[in-house]
């Protein structure tokens, strides 16, 4: 009987399949004349895959695509998972995001948990990268699985991945968003365990699930913070938005949230802004504290508004400044 004509394993790198100008399966060996369909099996399409760990990820799509065609099954989820990963460590996000899309329908009934361990043994072999996870963790929100895309998260703490914040960012705000605080709060444990370091959209999710467990005061305070830290680095801009959304949920703010945004002005010269904010809090009766005079007096001096006078009064240095704050606070107090 004649022996069928196997492809030479000494063909290119691949020697299952090259594609025709046209996209299709064709070439050298030609895949589709050569391979007994009855003898492609998910094992064999496995072991090829993990035998053929090449550049050309769009020829090791093509095989998987055909592979799985010409079997009329799926192949196995180490299959799924290789492939998953090759793609995601690649940048070709779109198409791994199409085949974990695939993956979940695929193997559903697999359990997630076991997905999972399947993508973290591929991310072994592959050398270790969260990518994977990242898009796991985006299918497994945008179609509203919480429970699995927080699994996700929690697998990667295990194997000491750090995904991106704004995929954590996006867990977060959806746990909050249907109201799962139990979840919310191991989620942000995850997220601070793995050791991605929150930005300020994570504070503002932070702060809106504070509100949510009628913790006011924690929330007034990470906002006054927030609005220090802002400042400090002159991004004004973004802490006057934290501002209006503070007063837009009624968290009243205080001295200490004050005198952030009233010395983040000083110290970008718009003293007229910053006596603004100084009269807007005396008037919702916020009174300032020295820190308050300190900012003003230092912003009066950096824009010149100020002139300066030392003497000595014995062994004590009087400094005397001719722009009479105080006399302002009781001029603003009267209205």
């Amino acid at each position: 009987m004649r022996q069928p004509h196997l492809p030479s394993r000494h063909s290119k790198k691949l020697g299952f399949c090259s594609r025709s100008s046209s996209g299709a399966l064709d070439g050298d060996e030609s895949v589709s004349s050569f391979v007994i369909r009855s003898r492609l099996r998910p094992d064999v399409v496995e072991s090829v895959l993990l035998r053929n760990q090449v550049s050309d990820h769009y020829r090791l799509l093509d095989f998987f695509n055909w592979s799985e065609k010409t079997m009329g099954c799926p192949p196995t989820l180490a299959s799924f998972s290789f492939l998953l990963v090759s793609l995601s460590s690649s940048s070709m996000f779109g198409l791994a995001r199409v085949v974990a899309e695939r993956m979940l329908r695929a193997h559903e009934r697999a359990g997630h948990d076991r997905i999972l361990e399947s993508v973290a043994g591929a991310n072994a072999k592959l050398g270790w990268n969260a990518v994977a996870f990242e898009i796991l963790m985006d299918v497994y929100v945008g179609s509203g699985r919480m429970d699995d895309a927080a699994r996700a998260l929690h697998e990667c703490r295990k194997v000491g991945l750090a995904p991106g914040l704004r995929f954590c960012n996006s867990l977060l705000r959806s746990t909050l968003k249907v109201n799962r605080m139990d979840m919310f709060w191991k989620v942000y444990d995850d997220i601070m365990g793995v050791g991605v370091e929150p930005d300020v959209y994570t504070f503002s999710i932070l702060i809106n699930a504070f509100c949510k467990i009628g913790q006011v005061d924690v929330a007034r305070k990470m906002y006054s913070v927030l609005i220090h830290s802002l400042a400090k680095i002159g991004k004004m801009n973004e802490v006057l938005r934290i501002f209006a959304e503070m007063n837009e949920k009624n968290l009243a703010p205080d001295v200490y949230t004050y005198t952030g945004l009233i010395s983040g002005f000083c110290k970008q010269g718009d003293m007229e802004r910053a006596f603004h904010l100084h009269d807007e809090m005396l008037v919702k009766g916020v009174y300032p504290n020295i820190v308050t005079y300190n900012a003003l007096i230092d912003g009066l001096l950096k824009s010149g508004e100020v002139t300066v006078g030392t003497f000595y009064q014995g062994e004590e240095e009087i400094t005397l400044i001719n722009y009479d704050i105080l006399g302002r606070d009781e001029e603003v107090a009267k209205r």
